[in-house]
């Protein structure tokens, strides 16, 4: 079987399941192509994804693609590599395998984005997949969500992902389902409610107006914040960081912020960040379990459950 991985990865996190999904899948005998788009300048700095995936991608029988969850949505450079897939031919599979990484407090409703995408464009979801992964924002704060993670805890629900990809497809094309559905996985809550409301870029528009702010007074001109920005949105212009890109924005994954030595960022999202994300705050709950793979075998565990952070 050959697979398609392809990832949107701001923090690392998604990339590093994506590394352990096609080792595994090698290890089964399946040919696995890995593409990870992040400061790709073709697409982030020529606004060229469509063509760049139509250059890349090879043939294949199994597309998976990977994005983190912001604001509890699919990442939205992480749903334009959905949008911009030709429907499936001789070269494009007609399977598909959404997966996200989140290092929130639960995943809302960021697969089942990433799944109808996927049914949108003429393809079969036959599984998906979430995994925790560590909440950047969280460095600066006492409480840390999911510190080291993605790490060993994820190798078993990564390898049943495998051994259940290769179930699946070695059935008669006709008996396999798209199980899109199962995506519909976290209970009605008021942050899902919201997420249903209000799009990424509504939500970043609301929350973070301002964005990323530059203290030229302090910078340094290292250039860390233009390597570390996934969307290139920064180049360095007589040793400071200018914004040039005109065609995307700040996503807000805060990457240039904690990468910055010289404290010359700041960002609106600290301040409501640290509110919710405090175990005093009403929303500090959990998924339960973290991680999974969807559709869930045991019909015990049909609806994930939200719980209390001790």
């Amino acid at each position: 079987m050959k697979v398609a991985i392809i990832v949107f990865s701001p923090s690392g996190h998604t990339l590093k399941v994506a590394k352990i999904m096609e080792k595994s899948m090698t290890s089964k005998d399946m040919q696995v192509q890995l593409l990870d788009i992040t400061r790709n300048e073709k697409i982030f700095r020529e606004n060229k994804m469509e063509q760049y995936l139509k250059e890349k991608i090879e043939p294949h029988d199994l597309i998976c693609v990977g994005g983190p969850v912001y604001a509890g949505h699919f990442e939205g450079n992480a749903k334009n590599i959905i949008k911009t897939l030709p429907y499936p031919d001789k070269k494009w599979g007609a399977l598909a395998v959404p997966f996200v990484t989140y290092g929130g407090l639960h995943s809302i409703i960021a697969l089942k984005e990433a799944g109808n995408l996927f049914h949108k464009s003429k393809r079969m979801n036959i599984l998906g997949m979430k995994i925790a992964a560590f909440h950047t924002l969280t460095k600066t704060l006492a409480f840390k969500i999911n510190e080291n993670k993605p790490g060993k805890e994820a190798l078993h629900i990564i390898e049943e992902l495998v051994e259940r990809i290769i179930e699946i497809t070695n059935r008669d094309f006709s008996e396999i389902k798209d199980i899109q559905k199962s995506f519909d996985y976290t209970p009605f809550t008021s942050e899902k409610f919201g997420c249903r409301l209000l799009g990424q870029r509504v939500f970043r528009k609301i929350v973070f107006p301002k964005g990323v702010e530059i203290d030229y007074d302090k910078c340094n001109g290292c250039g860390l914040c233009t390597e570390r920005c996934p969307v290139n949105l920064y180049e360095m212009i007589d040793g400071k960081p200018q914004k040039t890109n005109p065609y995307f924005e700040c996503i807000c994954c805060a990457e240039c912020y904690h990468n910055c030595p010289a404290n010359a960022i700041s960002f609106d999202l600290t301040r409501p960040e640290r509110h919710h994300l405090s175990p005093k705050s009403k929303h500090h709950k959990m998924e339960s379990s973290q991680s999974a793979i969807y559709p869930l075998q045991d019909a015990d565990l049909s609806n994930d459950k939200i719980l209390e952070v001790d």
